[in-house]
């Protein structure tokens, strides 16, 4: 069974499905701050619920036989990470951290984390590639780096066995429409490229 925090929001709702569709048994951790309900796919356990609450995570822990997890839940806004950064390293730290012990506590080893593109901030090449040296210049890139850190540095004392995904710009929807991108507001590239374009044509 696997566990996915942040399974009602964008990219979440997404893994989620795909999960499924695999014929996985998965079970939602979302406190919908940011996603919605109704992106979860209804073939999904949900608990609603935050990452940040230890307790909380440790009842989902032993309430299902949870062998991994997929990490989605995170606050994702560039320029609001710059106003309110303590919410960031709040929520996206010290959330990641709650789970990392729940998943410690509960004999979980297996963590595929969502973090993101921002993490290299003003890269000084145009080719990025994963060895590429990261250099974070804003509070939810730093957030996203300083998780991957502890991570890396839990892996070698607990045999936490992990994969760290670096998104540029995602975009789109499922095949089926059923679920797709929902944000307010909107600050993806791609859509506004695309709002940008229809209202030019209006």
């Amino acid at each position: 069974m696997i566990l996915v925090t942040g399974g009602a929001g964008y990219i979440g709702s997404h893994g989620v499905k795909a999960l499924l569709d695999k014929e996985n048994e998965v079970v939602v951790v979302d406190n919908l701050s940011t996603g919605h309900k109704e992106a979860v796919d209804e073939r999904a356990l949900f608990e609603e619920g935050d990452i940040r609450d230890v307790r909380f995570l440790n009842k989902v822990l032993t309430r299902y036989p949870i062998e991994s997890v997929v990490h989605f839940a995170a606050n994702c806004y560039v320029g609001e990470s710059v106003e309110k950064p303590l919410k960031y390293y709040e929520n996206n730290v010290v959330g990641s951290i709650s789970l990392l012990k729940a998943m410690e506590e509960h004999r979980v080893k297996k963590l595929i984390f969502s973090s993101t593109c921002a993490v290299y901030g003003v890269p000084s090449e145009n080719n990025i590639s994963e060895i590429t040296p990261p250099s974070p210049i804003n509070p939810y890139g730093h957030s996203k780096w300083m998780v991957e850190q502890i991570i890396k540095d839990l892996s070698k004392i607990n045999g936490l066995d992990f994969i760290i995904l670096r998104y540029f710009n995602v975009a789109g929807a499922s095949p089926d429409g059923k679920i797709g991108e929902d944000h307010d507001p909107e600050t993806h590239l791609i859509p506004n490229i695309l709002f940008h374009l229809q209202n030019k044509k209006r």
